[in-house]
Order: C-alpha cells, then sequence, then structure tokens
C-alpha cells in the first residue's frame, strides 16, 4: 500500500512538472467577417488592381474564384507592401488531383484596373498547367497575419502567359474586426 502511495505520488509529481515545463501558453479567438463579391474581371495580359475600401484592408484569408482559358501559366498574387502571396497558380504537379473548398458572405471591396505589367514567369520542371474552372483558390493566403498588412491598399497581380486568358469571377475574403 505505501509502495503504491509513492509511485502514484511520483506520477502526480511528474505529470505537474511536464505541464509547468512546456510553458502552456493560451488560444484565443480573433473576431472575423467574411465576404464574397462578384468581379467578373477578364484578363489577357499581365495586369495589376489595386484592392481597396473604405476602412484599412485587415485580411485574414483571400481566396478567388473563376477560370482559365488556354494552355499557358497563369499566376496570381496579393502583394501589399513589401510582401507578395500567390493566391493561384494553375500550375500542379504532374499526375496531382485538385482539392476544393466552398465560400462565404457578401461585401464591397473596392477594385480599380492599374498598370499593365511586362512580368513572364516559367512553368518549373516536372509541372503542367490546367485549363478551366478555378474555385476557392488560396495557396498562401488561406490565412494571412493581419500585423503584415499594414497598408491602407493593396494589389492583386495577374501574371498570364500571351496565349492563356483568365476570367477572375468572385473574390472571396475573411478581414479582422478588432
Amino acid at each position: 500500500m505505501q509502495k503504491e502511495r509513492v509511485i502514484l505520488s511520483v506520477a502526480v509529481i511528474a505529470i505537474f512538472s511536464i505541464v509547468l515545463l512546456q510553458e502552456p501558453s493560451t488560444t484565443g479567438f480573433v473576431p472575423t467577417k467574411s465576404y464574397t463579391q462578384g468581379l467578373n474581371i477578364e484578363v489577357s495580359e499581365s495586369q495589376r488592381f489595386r484592392l481597396s475600401a473604405d476602412t484599412p484592408l485587415k485580411f485574414t484569408s483571400l481566396m478567388i474564384s473563376g477560370e482559365v482559358k488556354g494552355s499557358g501559366l497563369t499566376n496570381i498574387y496579393l502583394v501589399a507592401g513589401d510582401h507578395r502571396w500567390i493566391v493561384f497558380s494553375n500550375k500542379q504537379k504532374q499526375g496531382r488531383s485538385v482539392s476544393k473548398i466552398t465560400g462565404f458572405a457578401t461585401s464591397e471591396l473596392i477594385i480599380e484596373p492599374g498598370e499593365k505589367i511586362s512580368t513572364t514567369e516559367t512553368l518549373p520542371s516536372g509541372y503542367t498547367v490546367r485549363e478551366g474552372q478555378f474555385s476557392n483558390e488560396c495557396a498562401d493566403t488561406c490565412v494571412i497575419d493581419t500585423n503584415l498588412l499594414k497598408d491602407e491598399e493593396a494589389w492583386l497581380e495577374v501574371i498570364v502567359d500571351e496565349k492563356t486568358n483568365v476570367k477572375i469571377s468572385d473574390i472571396i475574403f475573411t478581414v479582422d474586426e478588432t
């Protein structure tokens, strides 16, 4: 009986010590609001689009839906200050399939066409391009650190090959409400 108490006491002290040494942290809730906005933007040459709103941009995520027509490479980036995130690319490793997720509610984001850009990108070895519709794509923008978005505006940079057109039908985004 005495031996069992000692073993139980040692086990409780060991578990308690492990919990304290791991420096537990508190995970909090960050209030966000989700929006979907129809765009119907057609791009046949590389171009930037200015994103702005009546309030500062505090994106916590950004997704786009649309369609790629043609056999060239298409990359779409979110650019803010010195940061650049890929939102969508029609390149994929040969032999891989595409997964999809769902959208959100509605709000107003101001999207203005900007200058044409003369950027070209090449398809890496072992990759192929996919033509057709894409839905709710957010390669690097599924979760965005709002501390990195301090500007009043951001840019959607669309890079397309000469033999490719892309239509962006919807933009889906969440914003930090704090």
